[in-house]
């Protein structure tokens, strides 16, 4: 299985060290291995969940509940994101309208919701 050290995670994802020291500090990434030296190593599952943190983060949701989202089981996807899309409908991201953002929310709500039934 591949590894990746943090330094080479960052320049995958686009995302700083400091980020990926922080999301292992706030227990949100942590890496699969650290070695003798205290170099952290992640593979695939992390690479994976980082994936998954990045697509929320784009959505603008908090930390804490992209945690609540990905480590709880029984959390509700697809009840998340359409909270999240009625409390972002009318309002602008960073003070830029953003028209297709309520559309993007429906998309990620249908592919959530058909991974969860199949």
């Amino acid at each position: 299985m591949k590894r990746y050290i943090v330094k080479q995670l960052a320049d995958l994802t686009g995302i700083s060290v400091r980020t990926l020291h922080h999301y292992d500090e706030i227990n949100l990434l942590t890496p699969a291995h650290r070695t003798e030296a205290g170099y952290r190593l992640y593979g695939e599952p992390e690479l994976h969940r980082l994936q998954q943190i990045l697509f929320y983060r784009e959505l603008d949701f908090p930390l804490k509940q992209i945690a609540a989202i990905l480590d709880a089981p029984d959390f509700d996807t697809v009840e998340a994101l359409r909270q999240h899309k009625a409390d972002h409908r009318y309002t602008a991201i960073n003070g830029v309208e953003q028209p297709g953002f309520g559309e993007f929310l429906s998309k990620a709500m249908r592919y959530f919701a058909e991974q969860h039934s199949g």
